[in-house]
């Protein structure tokens, strides 16, 4: 009986891979005969003393092409989970990266921007894959996108303040407002602190939006930071179905196996809803500023100097709807936020900094505007952070 146990290693880069490892236990224990082992933290050493290890299979972030050239020489089956380097003869089960990209697209574009611009990092074949879903996303909508990259050895410096003239320089040259996504959530926190330095408003002039959903990173920033998020907890699970499948003697598979984005986290730094009316921003920035507080048709009236015909017009041309239906949708937006922390904030914070009239009127407009009540979605956003 103990002959049939599958020993299972399992190489992931940092404790941030718990819900991956989670998966493939997941899938394991369904098996009834696995034995996974996990090494955190690994490097190079750690691939290649998998040559003398008496195992049946690995799942391993092979990132760097050291890593895939010690993969190689292991002579039980391997999975991939990274998308760093873009051919290998190893079959990986990975998150779609072009998808990550027009997911982020997507996001900014409701949120009304119309120009934007992409900041990613050279030789990594899933930046260029998330470069290609965002631009493509908004190129078919008819909109621009300016692009930088940086190169690997920036991903920290530029996170610690360090190096951040180049960056600086381009993103005072975009013309604001602007949606700019970049790669991950650390180089997306960078962006952040470096606009705030530059005189640049996160998210009025400078809408940011990361990728992977960290939340020790996206809650820190001096503003919150926006994220698409990733099912790691499917993908472990899916590597894992694939490796068994492979232990048993199957080909691999020709192409990727691709698990789908999870949904975008909003925070802050895109918390906005953008105009290129100049005679209507002021009311725009005067909502945005006051949403905790009542008030009514009367006071954007009196902010623009413009009759109520004009306000209603506008915004109807600009967004949509009425002015009502923009504060009561830019009120939600911030309940979502309060509702998706992990440590629950109680309904009567969350109706004070919102503007709402009562927990009722939560109750009555989310359920209007998104089809599910505060408590529904709380669960949701649960969910999601259990799977990331």
């Amino acid at each position: 009986m103990r002959s049939s146990v599958k020993k299972i290693a399992v190489l992931a880069p940092d404790q941030e891979s718990y819900p991956t490892v989670m998966g493939v236990v997941r899938y394991g224990r369904e098996r009834g005969n696995w034995n996974v082992f996990v090494e955190l933290d690994v490097d190079i050493s750690t691939f290649r003393r998998l040559r003398s290890w008496d195992g049946h299979g690995v799942i391993a972030h092979v990132s760097t092409p050291e890593k895939a050239r010690a993969i190689r020489q292991l002579s039980v089956p391997v999975v991939n989970l990274s998308s760093a380097i873009e051919r290998l003869s190893v079959p990986r089960v990975t998150t779609d990266q072009e998808a990550i990209g027009a997911s982020a697209a997507r996001h900014l574009m409701e949120r009304g921007f119309t120009r934007f611009a992409f900041l990613g990092i050279r030789g990594l074949w899933f930046s260029h894959l998330r470069q290609r879903g965002f631009e493509r996303s908004v190129r078919e909508a008819g909109y621009p996108c300016d692009t930088m990259h940086v190169g690997q050895e920036a991903r920290s410096l530029l996170f610690w303040g360090q190096s951040t003239e180049s960056v600086a320089e381009w993103l005072q040259g975009l013309t604001p407002p602007v949606g700019v996504m970049a790669v991950f959530d650390y180089l997306s926190a960078a962006v952040v602190q470096i606009c705030g330095g530059i005189g640049l408003r996160v998210p009025y002039d400078v809408g940011v939006i990361g990728t992977d959903n960290d939340p020790t990173v996206c809650e820190s920033t001096g503003v919150p930071l926006s994220s698409v998020s990733r099912d790691w907890f499917q993908q472990g699970y899916m590597a894992a179905k694939l490796l068994d499948r492979l232990m048993r003697g199957a080909s691999a598979p020709k192409q990727d196996t691709l698990i789908q984005p999870g949904p975008v986290v909003q925070r802050r730094s895109t918390d906005v809803l953008v105009t290129d009316c100049p005679e209507l921003a002021p009311g725009i920035r005067y909502i945005q500023e006051h949403l905790a507080k009542p008030f009514g048709t009367k006071a954007l009236v009196r902010e623009l100097g413009m009759s109520r015909r004009w306000l209603y017009t506008q915004f109807a041309k600009s967004f949509g709807c009425t002015p009502y239906d923009y504060v009561m949708r830019l009120r939600v937006d911030r309940a979502k936020q309060m509702l998706s922390r992990p440590d629950p904030v109680p309904l009567r914070e969350i109706v004070e900094a919102c503007g709402f009239s009562s927990e009722r009127h939560l109750r009555t407009v989310m359920a209007r505007v998104m089809g599910m009540s505060p408590s529904q979605y709380r669960r949701v956003c649960e969910r999601v952070r259990a799977a990331t």
